[in-house]
């Protein structure tokens, strides 16, 4: 069979990836990025790639995949009821890490209701007086700095504050930190797109300012991307599973680290690509490629550790330690001249040993914390605890 498949999926992919491998090679004759954008417009014209889940052995491993789910729920079911007697249906874990829900709600709708109005408005009045002002440098510098302040101490601070203050439990604190993080790259994304608009109408002495409808931005808020436009690709019918896909290329196939951090988040890659790396490279003549690709780890990192910083209730940068190093070194030794197979096993392999130390690390962390007291705050409880017993009726952790 293996011949057959091979030949199968090749005939579907041969022209599509064609295709796509002539739009990226447009990046070294000035031209952007691959982005969902252009993958949606190809996918739009060209649904080849929707026939590779049609293939019998593709579907036949996804049904394999369900079979196991089931096999699995099925196993924990009978388990528990004949060491229990009964049906274990407990919820006490999700209760917990949900937990002070109505807060989450609430805190939410003040992110968004302040994302939609302040962002929107505050550049709609800069857009309209821009031209007209006297001292447009000045008026520009105080309207960036109201939006630095808002995006800093509003968005930035205010749910910060919240989770802290209200002790809200992981999962709760997740939902919070993330939004905020997904907002003001939103907000953004929106004025970093459209001040050049403005700025170009007003050296045209254009009789319109180009500013987007309120329905436009809040469609935006809503649209699975971090990239604005006025408007998107769509196709004739809304497929929610198509969507999903779009998320994320074929990483699994990576042969370099630089593959595959372009390939495994698309959307945060662009907005990385073009709000960090790009605006970069062209604040320092398009000099220093080596000092950009740095900054943009750094940001990336320093933004993963603090959500899970301010999520865990502690610092421990492990995942920053592993971004930043290891992470940045495989992207240079790991790049896209490798193209042989082994190369691929060695990602596997290595985003394998990166996960397993990630949960190792941050798990025993969290229960060291729940069990030792913190005595010394320049040591890491995990790094003092030692289990003295097992039974219920002794106090665990060498502390106490």
């Amino acid at each position: 069979l293996k011949p057959l498949f091979m030949k199968e999926v090749g005939s579907h992919f041969d022209d599509f990836v064609t295709n796509l491998i002539e739009k990226s090679a447009s990046l070294d004759n000035g031209g952007c990025a691959l982005t969902t954008f252009s993958i949606l417009e190809e996918m739009k014209n060209n649904h080849r790639a929707n026939e590779l889940f049609e293939v019998d052995h593709i579907r036949t491993i996804y049904h394999m995949f369900i079979a196991l789910l089931i096999l699995f729920i099925l196993s924990t079911l009978v388990v528990d009821y004949i060491d229990e007697g009964r049906l274990v249906l407990e919820f006490n874990l999700l209760s917990y890490a949900f937990g002070k829900f109505p807060t989450v709600v609430w805190t939410w709708c003040i992110m968004f209701l302040c994302t939609l109005s302040i962002p929107y408005f505050l550049f709609q009045r800069w857009a309209n007086g821009y031209s007209k002002s006297s001292h447009p440098v000045i008026y520009s510098f105080v309207h960036g700095l109201i939006f630095m302040v808002f995006q800093l101490g509003i968005l930035g601070f205010g749910p910060t504050y919240v989770v802290l203050a209200y002790t809200l439990p992981p999962a709760s604190r997740f939902i919070v930190i993330l939004e905020q993080i997904r907002l003001i790259m939103k907000a953004h994304s929106f004025v970093r797109e459209n001040v050049p608009r403005v700025l170009h109408a007003a050296k045209e002495k254009s009789s319109t300012v180009p500013i987007p409808t309120v329905n436009q931005y809040l469609y935006f808020l809503f649209a699975p991307t971090l990239i604005y436009r006025d408007s998107y690709p769509r196709t004739p019918t809304v497929r929610w599973g198509y969507v999903a896909m779009q998320f994320a290329q074929d990483w699994w196939n990576s042969t370099s680290y630089s593959n595959y951090y372009r390939t495994w988040n698309v959307v945060v890659h662009d907005w990385l690509y073009y709000y960090a790396y790009k605006d970069l490279l062209w604040f320092f003549s398009k000099r220093f490629k080596s000092a950009a690709m740095l900054a943009v780890f750094a940001i990336s990192a320093v933004v993963h550790e603090y959500a899970l910083a301010v999520c865990l209730s502690y610092f421990y940068p492990v995942l920053f330690v592993l971004f930043m190093f290891f992470g940045m070194a495989f992207n240079f030794i790991v790049n896209d001249s490798r193209k042989r197979p082994i190369w691929n096993i060695m990602v596997w392999a290595s985003l394998f040993l990166g996960n397993g130390v990630i949960l190792c690390f941050y798990s025993q962390e969290w229960y060291a914390r729940q069990h030792c007291p913190l005595k010394n705050v320049s040591h890491q409880p995990s790094w003092n605890a030692k289990v003295t017993s097992l039974s219920p009726n002794v106090r665990v952790g060498g502390q106490y």
